[in-house]
């Protein structure tokens, strides 16, 4: 949806809340519903003893949501021929692995 929609997805992202207030609200109620779903994931990850049961889910879903943040700005909006495949695929590869080595 970014890769084709990119113009949109910038507006959205960065410049929405300048043009309308609402935007602000929606972003944020958008922000607090994906918290929600990733918790909710990473709980469910825990309960099924995939991953360990030291961090909060919260916290985990903050996180991930910030790493989100941070591609999008550095890759995703800048570049328009950024590879958003090899980002979701690392960034997965992150999520579950860190950065031990294999």
């Amino acid at each position: 949806m970014f890769a084709d929609n990119r113009d949109a997805t910038t507006v959205v992202l960065k410049e929405a809340s300048s043009i309308d207030p609402r935007f602000e609200q929606g972003f944020a109620d958008l922000r607090r519903a994906a918290v929600d779903f990733f918790a909710a994931r990473y709980r469910g990850f825990q309960q099924s003893g995939l991953i360990r049961t030291s961090i909060r889910p919260v916290l985990m879903a903050h996180l991930l949501i910030g790493m989100f943040d941070e591609l999008f700005n550095a890759f995703v909006l800048t570049d328009p021929d950024a590879d958003l495949d090899t980002l979701a695929a690392q960034l997965a590869d992150f999520e579950w692995n860190g950065i031990r080595p294999h």
